[in-house]
Formats: structure tokens, C-alpha cells, sequence
């Protein structure tokens, strides 16, 4: 969202869309903070210097700000949203996790290791009867092996699991999640994104 007209085109195409959250990864923008308009709020969390790089966030329409509860800047690549449902209060969480090959080459699995940990413990903190959804960009792949059939469905794009698919399976498991987007036949392009409610 560096570039200029960027953030008025995301606006134009939340606004089609007719939703009232979105959950936003690549934000690229310095520290956290919240832009309120008309018709929909802004709430960002990024790095505390200027690199143009990561970045979560969230989008809300100007209905979904009555049922505003909370926002919590965790990092650059995760924060949290909370709203007052009807039933049930939502808790949120905007993912950017570190990508598959990234850090390979250079060994270094412990940053993976602890998003995935720092992960862990928001779901643990999350309150007991809220609903929990993770959304954004996992930079995993879902296979089709039997140890990942308990928290994944059968329509996924790929037949192996990927090490991110393998960490984003285990802490759904652990957290009595679900991946949703493999649980549904949909087109292939909707394949590639995920979110992961709790049961």
C-alpha cells in the first residue's frame, strides 16, 4: 500500500465486495495505527522502521464499527481485532507468515518457529467462548496426506504438504481449528488462500 492511488483501490474494491471485515497482509507501512473515514477504519501494525516491508491489518465498514471491541497491534506480521457478536464475540487474527523458501537457504526455521509460537499463544489468550478465526496469507500448502485429514478437507491444490502446511496443521490441531478453504470444492483460484476458524 506504498504506492499512491494503492489504498484508494483497496477501498474501491472493499466497497464492492460488500463485507463488512477484511482482513489485510502487506500493508508496508511504519509502526501501528488506525485511519477512520466515512464509510470504513483502517487499523494497521507494522515494523517499527521504515522498510516497506510485511504489514497486517484490518478494514472495516462503517456498520461493522458499532460492533467494535478492540484492536491489538501484535507485529509486523500479525495483529488482532475483536467484535461484539450477536451470540458470540469475534476474535480476529491477520497473519503474514514467513514465506517457505525465505529462510531455507539461510537455515534460519527459528523465525518460522516462533511466529508459529507467538501464533500459538494469541489463540490460547483469545477468550474461551469468542469465536476465533486466523485469516491471511499462511504461505503454506495444504496436501492431501492422512496426518493433515483431521484439520484440513479433501480439496486442496497440492499432494504433499509444504513445512508451513505441517506447522499451520499442528497448531490447528492443537487449537481445535479447521482449515476451511480445502473443506469445500470451490474454483482453483479460491484454493490458494486460507482461513482457519475454531471449532
Amino acid at each position: 500500500m506504498l504506492k499512491p492511488g494503492r489504498m484508494k483501490e483497496i477501498m474501491e474494491e472493499f466497497g464492492k465486495a460488500r463485507v463488512g471485515v477484511v482482513a489485510v497482509q502487506e500493508i508496508q507501512w511504519q509502526r501501528q495505527g488506525r485511519i477512520d473515514k466515512k464509510d470504513y477504519s483502517l487499523f494497521y501494525s507494522g515494523l517499527k522502521e521504515r522498510t516497506g516491508r510485511y504489514g497486517t491489518g484490518f478494514i472495516i465498514n462503517a456498520k461493522m464499527r458499532k460492533s467494535f471491541l478492540s484492536f491489538e497491534p501484535l507485529s509486523d506480521r500479525m495483529c488482532k481485532l475483536r467484535l461484539r457478536g450477536k451470540f458470540r464475540n469475534i476474535t480476529l487474527i491477520s497473519t503474514y507468515a514467513p514465506t517457505e523458501s525465505s529462510f531455507i537457504a539461510s537455515g534460519l526455521d527459528a523465525i518460522k518457529d516462533e511466529f508459529y509460537y507467538q501464533l500459538s499463544q494469541e489463540c490460547e489468550k483469545a477468550r474461551k467462548y469468542d469465536i476465533l478465526i486466523l485469516l491471511g496469507d499462511f504461505n503454506a500448502k495444504i496436501g492431501r496426506e492422512k496426518f493433515i485429514a483431521t484439520v484440513a478437507g479433501k480439496y486442496t491444490l497440492y499432494e504433499v504438504t509444504s513445512e508451513n502446511g505441517k506447522r499451520l496443521g499442528q497448531l490447528a490441531a492443537r487449537h481445535n481449528m479447521i482449515i476451511k478453504s480445502t473443506c469445500f470444492e470451490n474454483k482453483r483460484i479460491y484454493k490458494g488462500s486460507m482461513d482457519v476458524p475454531r471449532n
